[in-house]
């Protein structure tokens, strides 16, 4: 008897559920949850390409989030920019007016 693939089972038999299991793979995201069968492609590139295109529309959306993210902490950063230059110029009149620095 030869052994397959598995080391356990016939060659044949081993080679048949290697088939099945990428058969399965292949085909399953065209069924739907009330188990009705969805249009198949024609072969495993189209498969895979529609895989490739949803897993890209994610990290598409994924990405506008974080430059979303990212406008508002550089909006916030200005922000507080802004208000350290303010206090800067607040504390230096202080400064001038207690006579701490020479004019």
């Amino acid at each position: 008897m030869q052994q397959g693939q598995c080391g356990v089972r016939p060659a044949t038999l081993c080679d048949e559920l290697s088939f099945l299991t990428a058969f399965q793979d292949m085909i399953w995201p065209y069924f739907t949850y009330e188990g009705k069968i969805m249009a198949a492609p024609d072969n495993i590139t189209v498969v895979y390409l529609r895989r490739l295109s949803e897993q890209m529309g994610a990290i598409r959306e994924d990405n506008r989030e974080i430059k979303s993210r990212l406008d508002i902490l550089e909006q916030q950063r200005a922000s507080l920019s802004t208000r350290l230059d303010r206090i800067e110029l607040r504390l230096d009149r202080i400064e001038h007016r207690m006579e701490l620095v020479e004019a």
